[in-house]
């Protein structure tokens, strides 16, 4: 019966949750085209998408070890035992705080070298990127022990809380002057409010007498856990997201505003995936557990990304500029500033190649949850491949942008080979072992 429950939980939990991420996801793109309305200097842009993807990259090892921490809290919690479910919390809160520090610590000594790498004009930033970081690294431990306990309203409450504050409150610094300092600031704001409602979510659910609570080992079992997903998740951020921080130490500011722009246009085809993609592990690791029909999981939802991938191709490759002049038509119904807008106009000829990476990574990112939902996790050397071969290409021999993107896709095409034969070879094995 507990099982049952606990199923049937998850499963609403699961609803409220992908609804909860497509919602702040919508949010959170429309911040970013928000931003580059309200600062349509690229260089200003470029240092926006700086603190942004400098910030994912560096919260993606922390953020596995989250994934694992999930798992444990959950098994605290179905043998409900609240005090070290408490005693935990408080202990991962000081290691990821260590963590934040040290992030803090690099940014504020190695500000000034920082800028200059990435041509950043005001080192400031990076002083308060290094706190961004400290308090991203805090709610990391918020946000494992909100899924964790399957709190998932709460959570879905929270994420959709913090997209939306960052909105209102870059919007009111904007107007009282700030200028582009409303962003990182803004951006700390929404994050201590994070921490703040997070906790006060969370804290019914501990126990205020925890001290005799024995939670040894739990930490070493999280980083154990937490290795091979390491890896992978962390090769899966890179893949979109070191190419940026290349081109931006690599080209003047203004180029790297472009490439920026770029990125923006390529999140909107990865929505689409994004949607239906957040549901396929879960079933796919619960196929495989009963050893039944995974594979049809995986061909059903590669017929749906084809599909995708397949209209994005279109519209982006043939019609790019008939895309733009439609974007920014609608942009002005939401609030965007249509003339800044008008800056997409100057990467047109580059939105076809960029597409076609884009729909190589919505593919990658495909086999990638179907091969760890499987537990194939030593795909994680071909990613430490694949993101070297994409520096090296693009650190060395890139002229331009259309190069970028072509070494891009160089790099991710040899990916996706070899998760393909990984796919291909699981899927010989069911064939031959069914076959006997």
């Amino acid at each position: 019966m507990l099982n049952k429950v606990l199923n049937n939980k998850i499963i609403s939990g699961m609803f409220f949750v992908t609804l909860g991420s497509i919602i702040s996801t919508f949010l959170s793109y429309y911040f970013n085209f928000y931003v580059q309305s309200l600062f349509p200097d690229l260089s200003d842009y470029s240092n926006y998408v700086f603190i942004v993807t400098f910030l994912s990259i560096s919260i993606l090892a922390p953020s596995a070890v989250g994934s694992s921490l999930s798992l444990l809290v959950t098994e605290l919690n179905v043998k409900n035992e609240t005090k070290k479910l408490t005693k935990l919390y408080l202990n991962m809160n000081l290691v990821f705080g260590v963590i934040g520090l040290l992030f803090l610590a690099i940014c504020l000594i190695l500000n000034k070298e920082i800028s200059s790498v990435f041509k950043i004009d005001n080192p400031f930033y990076v002083q308060l990127l290094g706190l961004l970081l400290f308090l991203s690294a805090l709610s990391i431990p918020l946000v494992s022990f909100l899924q964790g306990l399957l709190r998932f309203k709460s959570l879905s409450s929270l994420i959709i809380f913090l997209a939306f504050i960052k909105i209102v409150i870059v919007y009111i610094l904007f107007h009282l002057d700030f200028g582009f300092l409303s962003v990182p600031y803004g951006l700390l704001i929404g994050a201590c409010l994070q921490l703040l409602v997070g906790n006060l979510l969370l804290i019914s659910s501990f126990d205020s007498d925890f001290s005799s609570a024995d939670v040894k080992g739990f930490t070493k079992k999280v980083l154990l856990i937490s290795l091979p997903l390491f890896f992978i998740t962390t090769g899966t951020g890179l893949l979109t997201q070191v190419d940026f921080l290349v081109i931006k130490s690599k080209f003047l500011p203004e180029v790297s505003g472009e490439y920026a722009l770029l990125i923006n246009i390529g999140k909107i085809f990865f929505f689409g995936s994004y949607i239906f993609l957040g549901a396929m592990g879960p079933q796919v690791t619960e196929a495989f557990n009963k050893k039944d029909g995974y594979f049809k999981i995986l061909f059903f939802y590669s017929k749906i990304i084809g599909v995708i991938i397949s209209l994005g191709i279109s519209v982006f490759v043939f019609f790019p500029k008939q895309f733009l002049d439609l974007f920014i038509f609608l942009s002005g119904f939401i609030g965007l500033n249509s003339k800044s807008l008008a800056l997409y106009y100057g990467v047109t000829d580059l939105i076809p190649a960029y597409s076609i990476f884009i729909s190589l990574a919505i593919v990658i990112n495909l086999l990638v949850i179907f091969l760890i939902a499987t537990t194939t996790t030593r795909i994680y050397l071909a990613f430490i491949f694949s993101l070297l071969l994409q520096f090296i290409l693009i650190n060395f021999l890139a002229t331009d942008l259309y190069s970028c993107i072509f070494y891009n896709i160089i790099a991710a095409s040899s990916l996706l080979i070899y998760l393909c034969y990984e796919t291909y070879k699981k899927y010989e094995s069911i064939h031959n072992s069914s076959s006997i």
